[in-house]
């Protein structure tokens, strides 16, 4: 364990990005599951195009994003910031990475709808779906970070 803080206190950019990544496969990986059975009788000779790689591994890229960019505090923080600080970082970088997916999502449908009914809308639901995975996961991811670089 002593190498792994070691190694995110040289790199804390690229470490936190990929560690918020990594907890990012968590809700992404639920709402997959949930998609593929939801429309399973629908899909025949299913195949991994370029649109269901792109709805799996965006969420992923956004998080890493926010991850490098808000997420690396948690790691550069001083000793004295507390566990709570830790965790709203990882509130932000979860509530955003989940907006801007939202935001790109309803972007590439709004050919088809308007634009805001439609964000409002898949925010409504997806909030019920996956929301509450995707903030508990990214308090958590946070603080478990937090406790790996601070002891």
């Amino acid at each position: 364990m002593e190498n792994l803080a070691n190694l995110a206190r040289q790199f804390p950019h690229i470490f936190a990005g990929l560690w918020f990544s990594l907890a990012g496969l968590i809700p992404t990986f639920f709402v997959f599951v949930i998609a593929i059975e939801l429309f399973k009788s629908r899909i025949s000779g299913f195949e991994l195009d370029t649109d269901i790689l792109s709805i799996f591994w965006l969420p992923l890229i956004i998080a890493a994003i926010f991850g490098s960019t808000l997420g690396s505090g948690v790691i550069t923080c001083s000793k004295k910031e507390s566990a709570v600080k830790a965790i709203l970082r990882g509130l932000a970088v979860s509530l955003l990475s989940f907006l801007v997916y939202l935001l790109v999502v309803t972007h590439f449908l709004k050919g088809a709808f308007d634009f805001f009914p439609t964000f409002f809308t898949i925010l409504f639901y997806a909030s019920i779906v996956v929301g509450w995975l995707v903030v508990f996961v990214g308090m958590a991811a946070s603080l478990i970070l937090y406790i790996l670089v601070k002891s």
